[in-house]
């Protein structure tokens, strides 16, 4: 399954971001892939952060965050 998690530069609900990782990886397992824009900010900080400790596999593609299990 193939995901995109975008957001806003501001925006700061850690555990909302958590939690939706968490649950979509116990859904799909090795089919989950993340992709999101990689802002150093907000809640692409946060998919990056926790997609990471999630699924702990990451590769960039175009200034992009690809993230696969």
């Amino acid at each position: 399954m193939k995901i995109g998690i975008i957001g806003s530069s501001i925006y700061e609900n850690k555990r909302k971001i958590k939690e939706t990782i968490f649950n979509l990886s116990r859904k799909f397992n090795e089919d989950l892939i993340i992709f999101s824009g990689g802002d150093s900010n907000g809640a692409e900080k946060y998919v990056k952060k926790y997609a990471l400790d999630t699924l702990k596999s990451i590769q960039p593609i175009l200034k992009k965050i690809y993230i696969h299990i």
